[in-house]
């Protein structure tokens, strides 16, 4: 049995007190730790002092088993995918999140060992259990394992179907998407200072959803993969949501079809961050746009930081919806310009290879002013590698 070393002090602490067992028999316990290299609770079995029914009793007598608001905790899907509908409802327990050998879970069964046990049954990872009440967990099992009609249990196919609405699959980019290496200049300064407060929490003087419009490679997907990335490493459980307009589109189409459109609109009223990449994707579909529309306006109520991107002619067109189109006059609109040659030229100092840097200089030399992005730098890395070396090479 594998226990914390925290518990096992509180157990021989226990043992002492109560005297279980005698000053001998515990001596014992402890040698046989020291030559196994073994647990003390595993010595106390090992030796017949206790059984492990009652070394478990023990334990969870021990365990001070924190309380959580589900609604608080952004639940990890893949978590979800190790407890069976069938022993989650049975146990009225969620998964929340694994970590190694560590699965968390929320019950609000009051029968600590009946869940445990329960769960045991199922996986062999360690349990840790944090009470909540039952009205969360009983829609936490309507959102993740879906109706029990429809549902039977959690497949892949099912699972990935909500996973796009997280948003956090995917290769590590080359360059950290944080605020430090973002691209900052004249253009972009505004919109940077207000995506920080939001990623902070310091955003109550700032008027949602905040619009950040640009164009291509102004940066935009960078500052939300920020405000994201700071938000998670600042608090883990806090429950966000990342996402584009295109994969926004089909979770709503998705979820209306399973009959889950409560669901969806749950899961974004319960979030404390709201990112929307290439919002209009959205759009064109007015039924979707309202509803979008009144879930923002759920989410504001309840305090959420709501961040939408869009290109500039997607702002000039707008949504269909008149609901939408009110609901983002209401919001703080950030215009983004793309960066200067002279702000490229800083860029390639500090990310490239020195021995790329004059070739990389005469691509940016060679747009014409107000055309040279990063994407032309990418365009040229696309050749082969032999016309970049003898480009750095002269």
């Amino acid at each position: 049995m594998k226990i914390s070393s925290a518990l096992e002090n509180k157990l021989e602490q226990q043992i002492q007190s109560t005297e279980l067992i005698s000053e001998e028999q515990l001596q014992l316990a402890k040698e046989l730790q020291g030559e196994s290299e073994i647990s003390f609770s595993d010595a106390l079995v090992e030796l017949e002092l206790l059984s492990a029914a009652e070394l478990d009793r023990i334990l969870v007598s021990l365990q001070e088993i924190r309380s959580v608001k589900l609604e608080d905790v952004q639940i990890d899907l893949e978590a979800v995918r190790h407890v069976p509908r069938r022993v989650a409802v049975d146990l009225k327990c969620v998964p929340i999140r694994r970590s190694g050998n560590t699965l968390v879970v929320a019950a609000a069964d009051a029968d600590e060992g009946r869940v445990r046990d329960g769960l045991r049954n199922v996986t062999d990872y360690d349990i840790v259990l944090l009470a909540t009440d039952i009205d969360a967990i009983e829609h936490a099992l309507y959102v993740y394992y879906g109706d029990e009609q429809v549902a039977g249990s959690v497949t892949s196919d099912s699972v990935s179907q909500r996973d796009s609405s997280v948003g956090m699959w995917g290769l590590r980019p080359a360059w950290a998407q944080s605020f430090e290496t973002f691209v900052l200049h004249e253009g972009v300064m505004q919109a940077r200072e207000l995506a920080k407060q939001i990623a902070s929490g310091e955003y109550d003087a700032i008027n949602f959803p905040l619009v950040l419009v640009g164009p291509e490679h102004s940066g935009r997907t960078h500052l939300l993969a920020a405000i994201r990335n700071y938000r998670m490493a600042k608090d883990p459980v806090l429950k966000g949501v990342f996402v584009s307009g295109e994969e926004l589109k089909t979770l709503y189409a998705d979820y209306k079809l399973a009959g889950l459109l409560d669901a969806l609109s749950y899961e974004l009223r319960e979030a404390s961050t709201l990112l929307v990449d290439d919002f209009a994707g959205l759009w064109g579909h007015e039924e979707a746009e309202s509803w979008f529309a009144r879930s923002v306006a759920n989410m504001r109520e309840h305090g959420a930081a709501i961040v939408l991107s869009l290109g500039q002619e997607d702002q000039l067109e707008g949504p269909v919806s008149q609901l939408l189109r009110e609901v983002l006059s209401a919001g703080t609109v950030i215009q983004m310009q793309l960066p200067s040659k002279a702000t490229l030229d800083m860029v390639v100092e500090s990310r490239c290879p020195s021995k790329y840097a004059g070739a990389l200089r005469n691509v940016l030399d060679s747009c014409e002013d107000g055309e040279a992005t990063w994407n032309s730098l990418r365009d040229f890395a696309l050749k082969t590698k032999t016309i970049l070396d003898e480009h750095s090479a002269t």
